[in-house]
């Protein structure tokens, strides 16, 4: 199946989730000036085009970029704020000049917001029309971009290990396919054994009344791989939210995964994260835990 178009959920409050925890580990591995490599599994279109008048997508933005860029500006200029919202602001803004949220950056181009001659980034994406979409996005291309239309799953065989000893591996699929769980903990098992060094980011839904078989049988699976650490993130909607006015019919939380987090990142996270939940999205709950402690 390949029926899910992120286009119609860009700027949502699991993108602000994602992007937010990869900020803060990118600019952890830039702290140094070693080389390192980035793998985004399940690119995308790498940037969505916003428009106020005919967005299809409102209510979901207004979950998370919405209020987020509205305030953009003052959490550049405030030097109270998380360095971490500071940062991202930054980026967003050199996406969006303007005062208007005209461009929704996705993980390839935060990712490429990185990138210099000591960074290379490789971006999969097996969609065909949203493969042309992403390479119009990256039009002149990086010498150290590699865009490629292929399995993400099916890549990381290939490309790991890297030449450089560092480096994030982001796998954001879309779940539409049932054994998508099943994917994930045997491209880990495989990734694990070539990249040991590497940092693994896992996205995956939190669903409204479903049970949460398939995460926690991951998470499981994952524990006991030989790696350092294994840390949970979740970011849960406001509580009593009605589904249906909302927009969100399914979706409850967003949820990560990390393996081997750099040190002292989760502490940066959970400062983050309680400041958007006390200035921005008032009521929203944060749960984060060690599953596996660091090593």
């Amino acid at each position: 199946m390949l029926s899910y178009l992120h286009k119609y959920h860009a700027g949502n409050f699991s993108d602000l989730h994602k992007q937010l925890v990869l900020t803060e580990i990118l600019t952890n591995l830039q702290e140094k000036a070693k080389p390192f490599s980035l793998l985004d599994t399940h690119g995308g279109e790498g940037l969505y085009p916003h428009s106020a008048e005919s967005s299809k997508n409102y209510r979901e933005l207004q979950s998370g970029l919405g209020p987020f860029f509205n305030q953009v500006d003052a959490l550049i200029a405030d030097h109270s704020v998380p360095n971490l919202i500071r940062v991202y602001a930054q980026i967003l803004k050199k996406y969006n000049p303007d005062k208007l949220l005209k461009q929704i950056p996705g993980s390839p181009l935060l990712f490429s917001s990185f990138l210099n001659k000591d960074v290379k980034l490789t971006v999969c994406e097996k969609h065909p029309s949203v493969f042309n979409a992403l390479e119009t996005h990256f039009s002149p291309k990086s010498p150290n971009l590699t865009l490629l239309k292929n399995d993400g799953y099916q890549a990381t065989k290939a490309l790991l290990p890297p030449k450089e000893k560092r480096g994030i591996i982001f796998i954001d699929p879309s779940f539409e396919e049932k054994t998508e769980y099943e994917q994930i903990a045997d491209c880990l098992t495989q990734s694990v054994k070539r990249f040991s060094t590497g940092i693994y980011v896992i996205w995956y839904p939190i669903l409204n009344n479903r049970p949460r078989d398939g995460i926690e049988w991951l998470s499981k699976k994952i524990s006991r791989l030989p790696i350092n650490s294994l840390w949970q993130h979740e970011w849960y909607l406001e509580p009593g939210l009605d589904p249906e006015t909302s927009g969100f019919y399914a979706l409850q939380g967003s949820g990560l995964l990390c393996i081997q987090l750099p040190w002292q990142t989760q502490d940066h996270l959970n400062l983050s994260f309680d400041w958007l939940n006390t200035h921005l999205f008032p009521g929203r709950k944060c749960k984060a835990s060690w599953l596996k402690q660091p090593s």
